[in-house]
C-alpha cells in the first residue's frame, strides 16, 4: 500500500503572506488570490507560473481543440504528454484542463485556459490551506474550507476570463505570451 505525502509551500516571506491571508476574516478573496500568484511567480525552483507557459501546454490546448469529444482529447493529450518527454506538473494540470474543458461536446480555448489556471490554483492552496481549518475564525470547519476552496477558483476563473486569448494561443509562443499576462493579471500587476 502507498502512501502520499503533502508537500507544503515553501518558507519564504511570500508564502507567509499567503498563508497570513488564510488567517484573517477581513482579508478578501481578490488579495488571496493575488498573494498566492505573486508567490507561486517568485519561485526560483519548481515556478509553476513558468511551466505553465511551456510549449507542451500550448500542445495540450491543440490537440484539445482538434478533438471531438472528452474521451478523444484525454486520450491524445495523455500521448502527447508521454512522448514529449516534457512529464511535470504543468503538463499534469494540462490533461486535467483536457478533459475539464469539454461542455456538451466541444471545447474552446477559453474553458481550457480558465481550467489550466484554476486547476493550477487548486495545487497551490491545497498544499497549505487544509492546515489553517480550526485555527482561525476564517476555517473554523472543513465546510468552510471548501467553500474558501471553491471561491478561490471562481475568482481565478473570472480574472483569466477578462485576458484576452490571442488567436494563435494554441502556439507555443501565443500561448506562453498569454499565460504570461494571465499570471500578470492574477498577481495584480496588469
Amino acid at each position: 500500500m502507498g502512501t502520499s505525502v503533502s508537500q507544503g509551500s515553501p518558507s519564504t516571506p511570500n508564502w507567509h503572506a499567503v498563508q497570513a491571508t488564510y488567517s484573517s476574516p477581513t482579508i478578501p478573496i481578490e488579495r488571496t488570490v493575488k498573494e498566492i500568484w505573486r508567490a507561486a511567480d517568485s519561485q526560483d525552483e519548481e515556478n509553476l507560473t513558468r511551466d505553465l507557459r511551456a510549449p507542451i501546454v500550448a500542445e495540450c490546448l491543440r490537440i484539445t481543440l482538434a478533438s471531438s469529444s472528452r474521451a478523444e482529447a484525454i486520450r491524445n493529450v495523455a500521448r502527447a504528454v508521454a512522448f514529449s518527454g516534457q512529464s511535470s506538473l504543468a503538463a499534469e494540470i494540462a490533461q486535467r484542463a483536457a478533459a475539464r474543458s469539454f461542455s456538451d461536446a466541444s471545447s474552446s480555448a477559453e474553458a481550457f485556459a480558465k481550467a489550466v489556471f484554476s486547476e493550477a490554483g487548486d495545487y497551490l492552496v491545497s498544499r497549505d490551506l487544509p492546515g489553517f481549518v480550526g485555527l482561525s475564525e476564517k476555517i473554523p470547519k472543513v465546510s468552510d474550507l471548501v467553500a474558501l476552496k471553491t471561491n478561490i477558483r471562481e475568482h481565478i476563473a473570472e480574472v483569466v476570463e477578462e485576458v484576452e486569448l490571442p488567436e494563435q494561443a494554441d502556439a507555443p509562443e501565443g500561448w506562453s505570451d498569454y499565460a504570461a499576462r494571465v499570471v500578470s493579471t492574477l498577481k495584480g500587476a496588469a
